[in-house]
């Protein structure tokens, strides 16, 4: 929770893009020592919430009934938490 970027795994994500036919998201949430917990986990939640919530998910055209969480490594604790 202290290293990496949405850049770094961007390879992996866009290929469960096109394999899945789903929308990916990458949040780039805050990171130690910097910030502390659990501000990258409000982060994720926040982007999460922010697509289901109102007309988010309509506009950028996200099915909301096929959303997955993913992440690798501290993101996927995060991942683990969020859901």
């Amino acid at each position: 929770m202290c290293a990496g970027s949405t850049s770094d795994y961007a390879p992996i994500v866009n290929r469960y893009a096109v394999e899945c036919d789903v929308t990916v998201i990458s949040v780039e949430y805050r990171l130690a020592p910097e910030d502390k917990a659990p501000a990258g986990l409000l982060d994720a939640c926040s982007a999460l919430m922010w697509i289901l919530h109102g007309e988010n998910a309509h506009e950028l055209e996200i099915d909301e009934q096929r959303i997955a969480v993913v992440g690798d490594d501290a993101g996927g604790w995060v991942c683990m938490a969020v859901c």
